[in-house]
């Protein structure tokens, strides 16, 4: 059996670092007091961050910056920072339901503040959580620290609920003096200031536990009921139930516990996830923001040297000009000169004409060839060029495949990470839940002096049967989809009566339909109707639908039909439930691996991708009927070898 569990939403309802507490440190000198007080707002506003971090849900990023602020303290040998990081780190570890490191951080965090003297620090709070932190195991230590918060408190609030937490220890250790003690101190501190309002919970609980410790077992379970927080409403109930020796309703309490505690974890282990995934997906963005930022920094750097290249030119080019004018004007003052000189020698000049004719009509016989050896040697350059460039752009297209393949590869290996881990997730939950029932009841039906009536002694024997079942099937399917995967799952046909695979199948069921629910089959033929197909796996699907069926319907009835016309030329066979029904937008994802729409249900979500693979195996097919309104209807058909005679049968079974 179960412990009564202390109430987390009363440790976690005192936060330490709200700014209320006020510190202050006397120092002789003004700068030293200054400084001090800096360094005293500056922790104090590390420890903010922190709190907000855990108010936004992000524990792993309250997690890094409280272990940097004790890293801090210890560096500068800050005696209030070390207080301050411990105490923040303690609250960031019991938000993540880490008992032990909470208890060692908190435990040095007092050990801190004591050290500070003179100091304005509410040590009852800091006693309470770490006494809460050491029940129940170590009750004899968490009333010591009680005792030692009373003594250290100043504050009448935190007086009347270390009072309430003594009182509400010796209840659970079942010391009858001490609670009516330690009650009556709560009652009178809670009701000296006008307050006692604000202890609506704690005066709920401490009336609950006297009315058990009175035997007024009625009205102990009806003030129960009106306790608000739900650790507390049924660690009471479970312990209640077990003094009066109804173990059946002690385990059902301590299970609905376990189940709220498990979902905490759960959602704690999802909130990391995508807290580390959005940090991921934060470095990538600031690395891809770098290498933009790098990028424009290039390309601006870039247009400066062509900028630079520019004006260069420009300069040589004013300078190319200035030059070329320059020249001008000198040769036009030779030409001046030379103009006498011209037409003494422009017969010369004929002459020296009529010679250069003849070379150049030689040079451009020479040029005509050398122009087209050079164009055969760019021809040839061309087809080299282009050769090298085809190469290039399908090496190019290689590397490009596989990079895709490489990216495509990359995303297989996260999906099939993230699958594992969903299946761990999945698989720790599903087979320790049966497991538990399995050793509660076993352990009832172990104790020798228990008195049991028969009805008792079976009731139990059939959750034992029951939950081993369900244990069973978590296994089988896994096989089943390790079988399938690995080619080993063979498919047997043979001849089969196909009511008969109906009854079978709704005799697997039964023992899971709840009370107050109807299940029942109807067939469109005859007993002696036969086909050829694999009656295992037919049976199996069957069975999958079933057991989805029992497992959301509460109420109203779960009926199996067997149908030649539905579905001309095939034989379908359909269930149908009065249940939660399931939403449109997910009666096609639910067929897929691990999915389930209700993680509080049990179920690997792995069934209905079973029955979809037998299904394919078989040439048919499974759907979720989406006109269907009345709650969940799925169908399971495949191909006729036989002709089919129209009669109803009707089985029915009331639970």
């Amino acid at each position: 059996m179960l412990a009564p569990i202390m109430c987390f939403s009363n440790v976690c309802a005192h936060n330490c670092f709200t700014g209320k507490e006020s510190v202050f440190i006397a120092n002789d000198g003004n700068t030293q007091k200054n400084n001090s007080q800096r360094n005293q707002e500056s922790y104090d506003s590390m420890a903010k961050k922190v709190s907000k971090a855990l108010d936004e849900k992000h524990s792993l990023t309250a997690l890094d910056l409280a272990d940097a602020m004790v890293s801090k303290a210890k560096a500068d040998g800050s005696t209030y920072g070390q207080f301050v990081a411990e105490k923040a780190i303690s609250e960031v570890y019991l938000a993540r339901n880490n008992r032990a490191e909470a208890k060692k951080h908190l435990s040095e965090a007092i050990n801190q503040a004591h050290k500070l003297g003179d100091v304005n620090i509410d040590f009852g709070t800091l006693y309470q959580k770490l006494g809460d932190l050491y029940m129940p195991k170590e009750s004899a230590q968490a009333l010591h620290l009680y005792s030692q918060g009373i003594e250290a408190t100043k504050s009448e609030r935190s007086k009347a609920l270390l009072y309430f937490s003594i009182a509400k220890a010796y209840a659970t250790l079942g010391d009858k003096d001490n609670f009516y003690k330690y009650s009556s101190a709560f009652s009178k501190v809670a009701n000296s200031n006008g307050k006692a309002s604000t202890y609506k919970l704690q005066n709920t609980v401490l009336e609950a536990y006297a009315y058990d410790f009175a035997g007024n077992a009625e009205k102990a379970e009806e003030t129960a009921k009106e306790i608000s927080d739900f650790v507390s409403k049924h660690a009471f109930l479970s312990k209640h139930f077990v003094n009066l020796g109804d173990y059946k309703k002690a385990f059902k309490h301590s299970e609905k516990l376990k189940e709220y505690l498990d979902s905490c974890n759960r959602a704690q282990v999802v909130k990391d996830v995508r807290e580390l995934s959005h940090n991921l997906e934060t470095d990538n963005i600031a690395r891809r923001t770098r290498d933009n930022e790098l990028e424009i920094t290039n390309m601006e750097l870039a247009q400066i040297e062509k900028e630079n290249e520019l004006t260069q030119k420009q300069n040589e080019a004013l300078k190319l000009e200035k030059e070329t004018k320059e020249k001008e004007a000198h040769n036009i003052s030779l030409r001046n000169r030379n103009q006498g000189r011209a037409r003494q020698i422009e017969a010369i000049e004929m002459d020296r004409i009529l010679a250069e004719t003849t070379v150049k009509e030689q040079q451009l016989q020479y040029n005509i060839i050398t122009l087209v050896v050079v164009l055969c040697l760019l021809i040839i350059i061309a087809a080299v060029l282009i050769f090298r460039t085809n190469k290039h752009r399908k090496h190019m297209a290689r590397l490009q495949q596989l990079t895709d393949e490489l990216r495509i590869a990359r995303n297989d290996a996260v999906h099939a990470s993230q699958m594992k881990n969903l299946f761990i997730q999945n698989m720790s939950h599903e087979i320790r839940t049966p497991l538990n029932a399995v050793m509660g009841f076993a352990q009832i039906l172990g104790i020798p002096d228990l008195p049991l009536s028969d009805e008792e002694h079976k009731a139990y024997s059939n959750h034992i049967q029951n939950n081993a079942k369900m244990l069973t099937m978590l296994i089988d399917d896994i096989l089943n989809i390790s079988d399938i995967e690995n080619g080993k799952y063979n498919i047997k046909i043979s001849e089969h009566e196909v009511n008969d695979i109906c009854r079978s199948a709704i005799s697997s069921a039964e023992y899971r339909v709840q009370d107050g629910v109807q299940l029942y089959m109807t067939s469109d033929v005859d007993d002696s109707f036969t086909i050829m197909t694999d009656a295992r796996r037919v049976q199996q699907v069957l069975i999958n639908f079933l057991t989805n069926a029992c497992k959301h319907t509460t109420e109203g009835s779960i009926h199996l039909h067997c149908s030649l016309t539905e579905n001309p030329g095939l034989i379908t066979f359909s269930v149908a439930d009065t249940g939660c029904g399931i939403p449109k937008e997910q009666a096609e994802n639910i067929f897929e691996r691990f999915t389930k729409l209700d993680d509080f249900k049990q179920g690997t979500g792995l069934g209905l991708n079973i029955c979809r693979l037998i299904s394919n195996r078989l040439n048919g097919f499974v759907k979720c009927d989406t006109t269907y309104t009345n709650g969940a209807r799925f169908v399971f058909a495949f191909p006729l070898t036989t002709n089919a005679t129209n009669s109803t049968n009707t089985t029915n079974n009331s639970k």
